[in-house]
């Protein structure tokens, strides 16, 4: 087969080999940071979270097993709870805490899936 994006007859391969669908999810995380302004709550959340090194709080968390919403929110506390959190990682439980915070971050991400027609979500690995 030939034609762009395809390769040896996967179409979910581009021709170096690459997953179009991971490619896009990068592409997709990029546009929503490119439209952030500085000045936005969820730029300073999401600039936090680039801050942090979270090697350590990586190695302790365990896949998902519900991606509902219920199901993700106890996933993260679950991450969250397990003691030995960095002083960073507090800040950003801290940040995220603060309802204020929240609303505006919430308003934010909602002003671009209107911009972009489409929303990012979660679904289970297959």
């Amino acid at each position: 087969m030939s034609g762009k994006g395809i390769s040896n007859g996967n179409p979910k391969k581009d021709p170096r080999g690459q997953d179009r669908e991971e490619i896009r999810q990068i592409q997709i995380l990029m546009i929503f940071c490119l439209f952030l302004s500085s000045e936005d709550k969820l730029h300073q959340l999401l600039q936090m979270a680039l801050a942090v090194n979270g090697d350590k709080t990586f190695r302790k968390i365990e896949p998902s097993e519900d991606v509902s919403i219920d199901g993700l929110f106890n996933w993260l506390s679950n991450m969250f709870s397990q003691g030995e959190l960095t002083e960073e990682e507090k800040k950003l439980l801290t940040w995220q805490n603060d309802g204020s915070n929240m609303v505006l971050a919430i308003s934010e991400i909602r002003a671009l899936q209107d911009k972009f027609g489409f929303k990012l979500t979660v679904e289970k690995n297959s």
